[in-house]
């Protein structure tokens, strides 16, 4: 086997071996998240501080696409109570799934608002949308739609408990062709 091919092989498996690291790990979460084995550890944060972070992460992987991803909140978000690492996983499955379901020329957009005690996150595309058919099974574990898409099929079903366990209200709305829209509250 010359060294091209076996370089193929090698890459091929790598990727193979990734990719069951990362589905093992997201079963390994939503295992703990289902059976109540992870606790949430409520602290006061910066929801702004937190999703510029998060937003300059994937800044490249969306501009390699052709995305425009940005956020928009106004400098007067109170803090919020939660906890911080299970947010920034929330809203990165949530950045991770517009990308992929985005093209050349979408747009991505996350919004911080405040409204009566709590303050509203939401993560929004203009990219391909959601059957209505598949709606109601979006958070269930391993349901990729009809489409067979990419993904494990576990990221929405993780954002869920993680969003149980905050007592937050949250909610989708999508229109096929058109984008997709996830909204969540947090307590201040």
């Amino acid at each position: 086997m010359d060294n091209a091919t076996r370089e193929k092989y090698l890459n091929t498996t790598l990727q193979g071996t990734e990719k069951l690291k990362n589905l093992v790990d997201e079963l390994f979460e939503l295992s703990k998240l289902e059976s109540k084995q992870t606790k949430a550890q409520i602290e006061p944060f910066s929801i702004q501080e937190l999703t510029f972070d998060i937003a300059n992460q994937f800044k490249i992987a969306s501009a390699e696409k052709g995305i425009v991803l940005t956020v928009d909140s106004p400098s007067d978000i109170p803090v919020v109570k939660g906890d911080i690492a299970l947010i920034d996983r929330v809203i990165q499955n949530l950045i991770t799934n517009s990308i992929k379901h985005c093209e050349n020329g979408d747009s991505i957009k996350i919004d911080i608002r405040q409204d009566e005690g709590v303050v509203w996150v939401s993560v929004s595309d203009t990219g391909s949308g959601i059957a209505p058919e598949d709606l109601p099974h979006l958070f269930d574990r391993f349901y990729k739609g009809r489409s067979g898409q990419k993904g494990t099929g576990l990221g929405l079903a993780i954002v869920k408990h993680i969003l149980e366990l905050h007592h937050s209200t949250f909610k989708v709305d999508s229109k096929q062709n058109e984008g997709t829209k996830f909204v969540f509250s947090l307590n201040i």
